[in-house]
């Protein structure tokens, strides 16, 4: 199996409960002046990126905040790379 279809599994597993998962795609190119543009958090970063929605108990009144996850795709053999 792919990375990009292990990656889209995870994606639609987890995406029915409180985890919420994007594609961090990390790269640039140039814009129609020729600047660079590069977008991505940065080389090397995680495959996944995402919230973890958290409840705080009863001496916070019940917010919920999103916790910052991230997760590393690598096929059987792949290896990692930065």
């Amino acid at each position: 199996m792919s990375e990009q279809a292990i990656q889209q599994q995870i994606r639609l597993e987890l995406g029915v409960g409180p985890v919420r998962l994007w594609r961090n795609n990390v790269g640039a190119l140039r814009d129609e002046r020729g600047r660079l543009v590069t977008y991505g958090l940065c080389k090397g970063s995680s495959d996944l990126i995402g919230l973890r929605q958290l409840r705080i108990e009863e001496q916070h009144l019940g917010l919920e905040l999103g916790v910052f996850c991230a997760l590393e795709i690598k096929a059987a053999g792949g290896r990692p790379t930065a």
